[in-house]
């Protein structure tokens, strides 16, 4: 028997699309990449899309959602092969008695392939971050044991995809974070040199946003300072509301504050955005600006934060 087989490991990162629904792009560039790696290898075959898992092999909604997504993007790229529609697959596996669980096991599904004309298989498995979900899909062609190719590719964590994950979710996170040793944080974070930068919150007051930021130094005492250049928050359509006023250890400015900071030791601020429309429930992207005693400065980003009421 030949096998080919693809891993896509997906670590989905951050603020590359924006527009129309991020989800969709990065799918559209998942289903692309996936034809370009194996649309020679297989050329003529039947291939039938399972459904997704959790890190502890069980389905899910959002398994089920990325599966059918990737399917309608599959047919709408490649003649090549053929995807088998996943409402006829469904039936197949209850036909066969294995229920919805025989659409995740790869052992099934090549038993019904054998009787069925499927050649191929493309199984996943999803693994949430704090702020990212990890993707592995792989396609196995039923006649074959050969690994075939690697993709990488990267979906965001958004509302929608949450919305999806929902108390599943928080138990996934949970699980990889002990695997790992880690605690599970929820506070997305960004880490530059020695500085650990974290948003707490994002509050608003009518147009007027106010973000809560904890600052840390990991290796050795330093100096923040946390600036309204170049700091700003940006919608989907890329429309872009730029820092007010920042607040730190009771020193506000509409310009920059610094805070010294020792070892080991948060310090919080506040940056303050204006003119933010009542209807952005969710910013896009979070910038901030920052430069610390060693005479860098970087821009600290966060995607998909929550402007809360």
């Amino acid at each position: 028997m030949r096998k080919y087989s693809l891993l896509l490991i997906i670590a989905l990162s951050y603020g590359s699309l924006f527009g129309q629904s991020i989800t969709d792009r990065e799918l559209n560039d998942l289903a692309t990449k996936l034809v370009d790696k194996v649309n020679n290898e297989l050329n003529n075959q039947n291939i039938a899309i399972a459904d997704f898992v959790d890190i502890n092999d069980e389905p899910s909604d959002l398994g089920r959602y990325i599966a059918e997504e990737l399917s309608f993007n599959l047919v709408d790229r490649t003649t090549k092969f053929k995807v088998i529609d996943r409402t006829h697959f469904r039936r197949l596996m209850k036909e066969a008695g294995l229920g919805d669980k025989g659409m995740v096991d790869p052992a099934s599904v090549q038993k019904l392939g054998r009787l069925e004309g499927i050649t191929a298989i493309l199984y996943g498995k999803l693994i949430p971050t704090s702020n990212t979900i990890k993707v592995y899909v792989k396609v196995v062609h039923l006649e074959g044991q050969v690994n075939e190719a690697t993709v990488r590719g990267t979906i965001t964590r958004t509302p929608t995809i949450d919305d999806f994950l929902g108390s599943g979710g928080s138990k996934q996170e949970e699980s990889t974070a002990s695997q790992q040793g880690t605690t599970h944080r929820s506070s997305p974070s960004f880490v530059n040199e020695n500085i650990e930068v974290k948003v707490l919150q994002c509050t608003r007051r009518g147009t007027t946003v106010d973000c809560e930021i904890e600052f840390l130094s990991k290796a050795r005492n330093d100096n923040l300072v946390l600036r309204t250049s170049q700091s700003r928050l940006v919608d989907a359509n890329w429309n872009s509301y730029p820092a007010s006023r920042v607040i730190m250890n009771g020193m506000q400015s509409s310009q920059q504050v610094s805070q010294p900071l020792a070892v080991n030791q948060p310090k919080r601020g506040i940056i303050s955005f204006g003119n933010v429309p009542a209807s952005l429930s969710t910013a896009q992207l979070l910038e901030v600006n920052c430069t610390s005693l060693a005479a860098f400065t970087f821009t600290a980003q966060f995607e998909h934060i929550i402007l809360k009421q």
